[in-house]
């Protein structure tokens, strides 16, 4: 079926906020990584940025995480009744295209998964444990 006008629209809109989002994140960056010596404003303006970014999404807080924490936690995959369809490892997550690599059995491969709900523990693919994650830091 053909897009609507309306889902045209939104679709962007949604990639406007994207891209100003990124934009924000990439000043940020700079002064983070090109400046050896922040000062007060520097500071100022990095909150001031993450701020915008808040208001752009709609969200309260922003939580910073680096993306390879993610690599080899243990994952339940579950249906739109929560009920657990499989067990999966993280391989990867792609945060700029929206895309998560997960490992799991061959037999769940086409299942209905509709939720991820995140483990603490971090397993290898051999399946020998591989240190664990603090609740709440993903």
């Amino acid at each position: 079926m053909p897009e609507t006008f309306e889902q045209k629209i939104r679709s962007y809109e949604q990639t406007t906020k994207k891209q100003r989002a990124l934009r924000l994140a990439e000043e940020i960056e700079s002064i983070i990584i090109k400046k050896k010596k922040k000062s007060v404003e520097d500071y100022k303006r990095i909150i001031g940025l993450l701020e915008e970014i808040k208001k752009i999404y709609g969200v309260k807080k922003i939580k910073n995480v680096i993306k390879n924490n993610f690599n080899e936690v243990m994952v339940a995959l579950l249906d739109e009744t929560h009920e657990v369809i499989s067990l999966g490892i993280i391989e990867k997550i792609d945060f700029a295209n929206r895309k998560i690599y997960i490992y799991i059995p061959k037999e769940n491969l086409n299942k209905n998964i509709k939720i991820i709900q995140f483990g603490s523990l971090k397993l290898s693919l051999d399946i020998k444990e591989a240190g664990f994650v603090e609740p709440g830091s993903l």
